[in-house]
């Protein structure tokens, strides 16, 4: 599976990971229906068009259905989805992804997250070296939502639930390459926001920042 999922795509790579197993079974989350007419991984492609990327799709449970209403993405599979989370998905697609390295800026984006393509151009815009996370700082504040199923993230002495989306910029990729495959197997299971912070405690040249997702999402 080689096809990019734009023909004009630049040097920005997008990474999805979507090899998981949706809560109560049923279809892969980029297939879940949002209206009548457009599903997640629409909105997500939607909300990056203005970047033009080369997207890689890193599938695992029912991967064929989403093969077969995305043809034109590039996909890699994850083989023990089963048994392993979002960092052995990113780990594979940084192993197996272009072999020329895209001279551009990195996304990671889960593959169960809306955001709006404004949000989108505001964390492109950022002017900032260091690794971007998004985390919406308000979304705590909500007594309606279960805090324990939220992946939280703490900066500067502040939390907020992370939102699903970091940017690694372009001068940083090959160091961040290395440093998520060095810590591939002791930290296979943990969740995407644990790996970036564990990368940064390892790799003292990374720093973290974040922006502020509030209502973008």
């Amino acid at each position: 599976m080689t096809k990019t999922a734009m023909s004009h795509a630049t040097t920005t790579r997008l990474i999805i990971l979507g090899a998981g197993r949706p809560r109560g079974e049923g279809r892969p989350y980029g297939l879940q229906r949002i209206t009548p007419e457009r599903r997640v991984l629409d909105w997500q492609l939607n909300a990056f068009a203005s970047l033009a990327p080369t997207v890689e799709f890193v599938g695992g449970y029912d991967i064929e259905d989403v093969v077969r209403e995305f043809p034109d993405l590039s996909y890699i599979y994850n083989s023990h989805w089963g048994e392993t989370g979002s960092v052995e998905s990113l780990a594979i697609a940084l192993e197996q992804g272009p072999q020329v390295e895209l001279p551009g800026d990195h996304y990671i984006l889960y593959n169960d997250i809306l955001l709006r393509s404004a949000f989108v151009k505001a964390i492109q815009n950022r002017d900032d070296d260091g690794i971007t996370v998004a985390v919406d700082s308000r979304s705590l504040s909500d007594s309606d939502l279960d805090h324990q199923q939220r992946e939280l993230f703490e900066q500067d002495g502040e939390v907020g639930e992370f939102v699903g989306l970091v940017r690694i910029p372009k001068q940083h990729v090959s160091l961040f390459k290395n440093a998520v495959l060095g810590l591939r197997e002791s930290l296979a299971t943990v969740n995407l926001s644990s790996l970036i912070r564990e990368v940064c405690k390892t790799t003292p040249e990374l720093s973290i920042s974040g922006i502020d997702a509030s209502g973008m999402w």
